[in-house]
């Protein structure tokens, strides 16, 4: 009985929407299930997401087709997927039926619950396989896809008969926006860092598409042909660091780009900082903080400040980038990991945050679970993160007592760093714009007093102090982004005489493999 109306059910989908099967062949070797989008997926995600890799250039051996070929191939995958998405508001049952036919694909979140439309991951003709050929081709691509386009004849037939089936099945016809993710990353790099600057060209590349693709819509959408339509919407971009030197080009390409409203919704760090030799040491230190500073920054960013009316998943004003990722090699420097857990104490523009430390040496352990103890449960916390999954091998004793002596600790920076109570209780200062750190301590824990000194061109706030004797020039702080600094005295502004210590964490799920 089973077999019977499973045939009889694959014969009606034949039957009504069997004309599209050439515009499936189209989508054969482009589209796949894509489960590793949205960390929210760790803990149960209502979203679909089907990963979409769009015609590139460059041939698998190296030839470069003819850019009509091209462009003629990039719409036919682009409409397709359109129609694809249309039949799912049509007939959502024969929808799933044919991604298990011709992608092997199982949908999930089918059934009685109310439905949302398929998310699209989006990976276009940039990245590890596919280096930029034409000047300024990341963005047309992204404009081509998102934009307004004019459509081919076969694909407003198609979508005219998908219509008129959806009302023979009692589906009122609406337009249909489909929300599109960007996914783009740039890995590895060489000695010459020519992919750290490539991602900060790219990045600016893809903001302006963006820009682009909204001025079009402003300019034309009130044009379009009456009917249902299918739109691709832009949601924040995906945004891979793997294995990437970071340079200072690429922290101020962020923070200006951040600051202008470009917005990324997910992010995988995995990441080295670039030290040819101790001179460089410095600019490795500047370029580290000011990223993390980007990435973890302490300011809720709103949506009405985003430079494009993106596709936000959430209605609050404010927007989280909601996912991410940090992968730490065994091989990340202390100094570095204490950087980045100094700016995740506050960040408050993620709610998702999953740790990779399972390359970790076995050596110093204790100091790195003493750092995620402060940064993520201590009295200090106060980061916008929900849910924290944490991928590390089982902390031995002496590993988990370091943990819990953070997080019990009234004086947990003393406690980090293992210097003497201070006279002056801490407190949170704002560091002025243009004040010199000092930023290089020895084994002892003293500061080296003939190195460089740091300073950032912008103010600080959230800088803490700590073991504090109410009388030195210089006071040791903790930097958010840079770890343990020493400044002087009469460049911190305390907001107040008094601070609140209690914890503000968020956290309300964690998980461990």
């Amino acid at each position: 009985m089973a077999s019977n109306r499973a045939e009889a059910f694959e014969a009606s989908v034949k039957q009504r929407w069997g004309f599209l099967d050439p515009w499936w062949k189209t989508l054969a070797q482009h589209i796949e299930y894509c489960p590793i989008l949205r960390l929210g997926a760790l803990w149960g995600s209502h979203l679909f997401v089907l990963n979409v890799t769009m015609p590139v250039r460059r041939e698998s051996d190296g030839r470069t087709r003819d850019e009509a070929t091209f462009r003629k191939e990039f719409q036919q995958v682009r409409e397709a997927l359109a129609l694809l998405i249309a039949v799912e508001h049509a007939d959502p049952k024969a929808y799933a039926y044919l991604l298990r036919k011709y992608w092997k694909i199982e949908p999930r979140h089918f059934g009685d619950k109310p439905y949302e439309t398929t998310h699209v991951a989006l990976e276009l003709d940039v990245g590890e396989q596919e280096p930029q050929t034409d000047e300024g081709f990341v963005k047309y691509d992204l404009v081509r896809f998102c934009g307004i386009q004019s459509p081919s004849e076969e694909y407003v037939t198609a979508l005219s008969q998908i219509v008129a089936l959806a009302k023979t099945l009692k589906v009122t016809p609406t337009d249909i926006e489909i929300p599109v993710k960007v996914m783009y990353g740039r890995y590895g790099d060489d000695e010459s860092g020519a992919t750290s600057r490539e991602f900060a060209k790219d990045l600016m590349d893809i903001a302006q598409a963006e820009k682009e693709i909204e001025a079009q819509w402003e300019t034309m959408g009130g044009s379009q042909e009456p009917g249902v339509s299918v739109t691709f919407v832009l949601q924040p971009m995906y945004a891979g660091f793997e294995m990437m030197d970071l340079t200072q080009a690429v922290a101020g390409t962020l923070e200006s780009l951040l600051d202008d409203g470009f917005r990324f919704s997910a992010s995988l760090m995995v990441t080295s900082i670039r030290r040819e030799n101790p001179d460089h040491e410095l600019e490795a230190r500047k370029a580290l903080g000011q990223f993390l500073r980007q990435l973890l920054s302490s300011t809720r960013r709103k949506q009405d400040d985003a430079h494009i009316p993106y596709d936000f998943d959430q209605d609050e004003q404010d927007f989280i980038d909601h996912d991410l990722q940090l992968v730490l090699p065994g091989t990340m420097r202390a100094s570095d990991f204490e950087a980045m857990c100094s700016a995740m104490l506050h960040t408050q523009t993620t709610e998702n945050l999953l740790v990779a430390t399972k390359q970790w040496d076995e050596a110093n352990n204790e100091h790195k679970w003493k750092w995620l103890a402060y940064a993520l449960f201590s009295k200090r916390a106060r980061s916008s993160i929900q849910n924290l999954v944490i991928c590390a091998k089982q902390p031995t004793a002496a590993e988990a007592r370091a943990f819990t002596s953070i997080l019990t600790s009234e004086h947990p920076e003393e406690a980090l760093f293992g210097t003497p109570r201070g006279v002056a209780e801490e407190r949170d200062a704002t560091l002025r714009s243009g004040a010199p750190l000092r930023w290089e301590f020895d084994s002892e824990g003293q500061p080296v007093l003939d190195s460089r000194l740091l300073t950032l061109e912008a103010p600080i706030p959230l800088v803490r102090t700590f073991s504090d004797d109410g009388e030195s020039e210089w006071i040791n702080v903790l930097v958010p982004g840079f770890g343990r600094c020493q400044v002087q005295r009469s460049n911190l502004d305390f907001a107040s005489d008094v601070d609140v210590d209690n914890s503000t964490s968020c956290i309300i799920s964690l998980d461990s493999h």
